[in-house]
């Protein structure tokens, strides 16, 4: 078994039964698409790598710029070629500069030694790469950059995803430098620093539970996530632990559907596939699936009849006493190879 990257981690935690579906190479998602929100993240990030590559490290909008035009102008950027002409590209912009300023008025920042996207050495149980490495004669920063949400509505902390994240970090690096102090600190968008604590109980708990999770796991001995959350993971349809909750009869229906296909035919560019569920809910529907022509224009997708899918967050079209008529819309569609 490879090792688990940081930023894999609470996955493998949660269920590593989706963690095997993850990594396998037999199963296929169509599409595979990324949202403007994540081209924008790629976008920060990647700015934020060339300016402390390349820069005196004064805050300086005028390279931040330059470096996002290389950015946009790389084939698969996703974004236009005027974003940073549109008020949401000078609003990003203005963002990476603040995110610059939190980076370089961290204490005693000129001594430290920083590597951008810096991949650590790996141990026996653990990957990662992170966004900046700083170190010093007798101490190192970790700072990963969140353009996204970190906070957990429940808690109203920063999510435990995250915490596992930086947990495993500050594992890699001790690894590397043993005998030096290590700060962990997440930066948003805004600029506003968080600072983590992390003790040596969380580091050992997590250790402990990786490595016991882990033999099992090489074992071919799954341990599943809740199964009240089932109904949201598109690998359902292949999983012995997944079953139907009529607790979750609204969901079900609309986010994710486990059947197999039928017949299928082309209709102006799109694809429609005739489908029949074996949960009892829907057996006595018709399912029908319409996979728009744009999304196929921009990812080729072929299925078998007889194929078992699972399709996650469809949109409902039309119902009636016999059809459910769905499009993939936003949605994602599993198959096994």
């Amino acid at each position: 078994m490879n090792q688990i990257s940081a930023t894999a981690t609470k996955k493998f935690l949660d269920c590593t039964k989706y963690y095997h579906f993850q990594i396998s190479k037999n199963y296929n998602s169509f599409p595979i698409t990324k949202s403007e929100k994540l081209h924008v993240g790629n976008l920060v990030h990647f700015v934020l790598e060339k300016y402390f590559e390349e820069s005196d490290l004064k805050p300086n909008r005028e390279l931040i710029e330059k470096l996002a035009e290389k950015y946009i102008s790389l084939q698969k950027s996703g974004l236009s070629s005027d974003y940073l002409e549109t008020i949401e590209g000078t609003v990003i912009v203005s963002k990476i500069l603040k995110i610059i300023k939190a980076v370089t008025s961290i204490n005693q920042f000129e001594t430290f030694d920083l590597k951008a996207e810096y991949e650590f050495p790996s141990t026996d149980l653990f990957k990662g790469k992170i966004d900046l490495f700083m170190v010093n004669e007798s101490k190192i920063i970790l700072i990963d950059y969140k353009t996204g949400k970190f906070i957990d509505k429940n808690t109203n902390e920063i999510s435990s995803s995250i915490k596992n994240q930086f947990k495993v970090y500050q594992i890699l690096a001790s690894s590397k430098y043993p005998d030096k102090a290590i700060t962990s600190i997440l930066i948003d968008k805004d600029g506003k620093k968080y600072e983590l604590e992390i003790d040596d109980l969380d580091i050992k708990q997590l250790k402990d539970e990786m490595t016991r999770k882990t033999n099992l796991f090489i074992d071919n001995k799954f341990e599943y996530g809740d199964v009240s959350s089932c109904f949201n993971c598109g690998y359902a349809a292949f999983c012995e632990n997944y079953q139907f909750d009529e607790n979750n009869e609204i969901e079900e229906k609309n986010f994710n559907i486990q059947a197999n296909v039928i017949t299928q035919a082309k209709e102006n560019g799109s694809l429609i596939l005739n489908l029949k569920s074996s949960i009892n809910k829907f057996k006595n529907y018709s399912i029908k699936l319409i996979i728009e022509k744009e999304s196929l224009e921009i990812q080729e997708f072929q299925i078998d009849d007889s194929q078992t899918v699972n399709i996650n967050r469809p949109y409902l079209l039309k119902q009636d006493e016999k059809l459910l008529f769905f499009k993939l819309g936003y949605g994602q569609i599993t198959i096994k190879t």
